[in-house]
């Protein structure tokens, strides 16, 4: 991993897999390529590939044309449950539409990056909106889309990072939902994303040549396509059964919200302030963190502010740029909410399994430096009883000390931050 310069991420069977990020960007190989550093990223990709699949060519060799290529049986072209063939039979449609000549314009591309800013946050304003936009899904224009497919691919270690950044959890990118018909899912969810965009920026949510354009038509697959795209107008109409939404959809990318609650169930909420010289995050005290929670959840587009008091100083927080005021000194700082997920050590594996849920508010609330004195919590786990200390950070059974498990390890992890 180290000698890649990749990232380990774990797959659904507990196996690790290694993501090697392109440098430059889509750094796509060919056999026509000569690969000689040695600690270049191709090299590196080909020396995993060799490692691997001893037995397979790295770079494909077409079969003769009477031969059927049939996928290998040790291939399952479904990752956690991901089809990546179907993805990328859409992929087609996706290319068909953004080679208008607009996409190859810097203004146009530019106009695209911040909109695309726009967008990221806009998940971040629609997973706080109450009113009913609160399971809102969100749907990009084409030229947003565009940004969002580079911005993964670019490098995605990168790609998580600015997520938690912005959202506090990975934005997952989903383009199976097809079907445009009107009053569908896609359609709704467009039109809620316009209603949305315009209530929080005041524009319309409408971009000319990144909309929608139909579905390729059959002679876009044609190997002289590129040569014929200037040449011949009407090989640049879009066909299929959703003509009446051409210029009138956006991208078929979507991102359910249901990403992000089930990214903080079973957690909970910790509310944290950055120091004066921005270095160090401090968690607000018990009784402010109910407070903020309290505020927090009663959001909506008219009311994005908290004000509180806190020993000799009111404090004014808002949430939709998570900042915190003095309304004295008038400082700012910047405010954040962990997810927290406390966890006790399985005697038998070694692994982390989340306590129940009804136990993680006391076990945080016992965490908390004003319990000191009041830091055991006492949990029930099957048929046993458990003493949770905070302070020690371990797990003992009150049934019977002698049972393997006895006393074990405990854990505040954060799933993830907002």
């Amino acid at each position: 991993e180290e000698a890649f310069g990749g990232s380990a991420i774990s797959s659904s069977n507990g196996e690790d897999r290694i993501l090697l990020e392109a440098n430059p960007p889509f750094a796509f190989q060919t056999s026509n390529d000569v690969v000689s550093a040695k600690d270049s990223p191709q090299h590196a990709t080909q020396m995993v590939w060799q490692k691997h699949y001893p037995n397979e060519p790295f770079f494909f060799v077409p079969p003769p044309e009477e031969q059927t290529f049939a996928v290998s049986s040790s291939c399952d072209p479904k990752f956690s449950g991901f089809d990546v063939i179907e993805s990328a039979e859409r992929q087609s449609t996706f290319l068909w539409q953004v080679t208008q000549p607009q996409f190859f314009r810097k203004s146009f591309l530019t106009q695209g990056l911040t909109e695309y800013t726009k967008f990221l946050k806009l998940r971040r304003l629609a997973n706080n909106t109450v009113n009913g936009h609160v399971d809102t899904t969100i749907v990009p224009t084409y030229q947003i889309d565009l940004f969002w497919h580079t911005h993964i691919l670019t490098n995605m270690q990168a790609y998580f990072d600015d997520c938690n950044a912005v959202l506090g959890y990975i934005l997952h990118h989903d383009d199976s939902l097809t079907d445009r018909s009107e009053g569908g899912v896609l359609d709704t969810s467009f039109r809620d994303t316009k209603e949305l965009w315009k209530q929080h920026y005041n524009e319309q949510y409408h971009c000319p040549g990144g909309m929608y354009r139909g579905e390729p038509p059959k002679a876009f697959f044609d190997p002289e396509w590129p040569d014929k795209l200037h040449e011949e107008m009407e090989w640049q109409q879009g066909i299929g059964p959703y003509l009446r939404m051409i210029h009138v959809q956006g991208a078929t990318s979507t991102n359910p919200n249901k990403n992000q609650e089930e990214s903080h169930k079973g957690t909970v909420p910790c509310w944290q302030y950055k120091s004066e010289n921005g270095s160090i995050w401090n968690n607000y005290d018990g009784t402010e963190q109910k407070k903020i929670q309290s505020a927090y959840v009663k959001v909506d587009e008219s009311n994005t502010s908290f004000t509180y008091e806190s020993g000799r100083y009111t404090y004014k927080i808002n949430f939709e740029d998570m900042v915190q005021t003095n309304m004295s000194t008038k400082k700012r700082n910047e405010i954040r909410c962990q997810h927290v997920v406390w966890q006790h050590e399985l005697a038998s594996s070694g692994k982390w399994k989340n306590y129940d849920a009804k136990y993680q508010q006391q076990i945080e609330d016992a965490s908390r430096p004003e319990s000191m004195n009041n830091n055991i919590v006492e949990v029930d786990i099957g048929k046993s009883s458990y003493a949770i200390d905070t302070l020690s950070m371990t797990q003992n059974n009150l049934t019977s000390t002698k049972k393997k498990g006895g006393q074990l390890k405990i854990r505040r992890h954060v799933k993830s931050v907002t």
